[in-house]
């Protein structure tokens, strides 16, 4: 399972069943995964999410299937389209 988030403006935007675009943070392949569920109530992400780390950033969890063919490590980074 991937877990990413979205932010508080993105969440109308990712809801259960979609398909999103999941890409490596090093550039690798890109591939198709579907959004399982999205967290109920907002929270405050992970600091490492927050690309300017210079302000607590809120959001969704959101929870994806890995796509077929897709190996991943437990922490590792992606880009996700949704």
């Amino acid at each position: 399972m991937i877990v990413a988030y979205a932010s508080e403006e993105q969440q109308d935007d990712v809801t259960p069943g979609q398909t999103v675009n999941v890409r490596r943070r090093d550039g690798g392949r890109s591939a198709q995964a579907v959004v399982l569920s999205v967290a109920p109530a907002v929270q405050a992400l992970p600091a490492r999410t927050d690309p300017y780390g210079s302000a607590e950033t809120w959001g969704l969890a959101v929870r994806m299937r890995v796509p077929d063919g897709m190996e991943v490590r437990p922490g590792e980074s992606f880009r996700i389209g949704f």
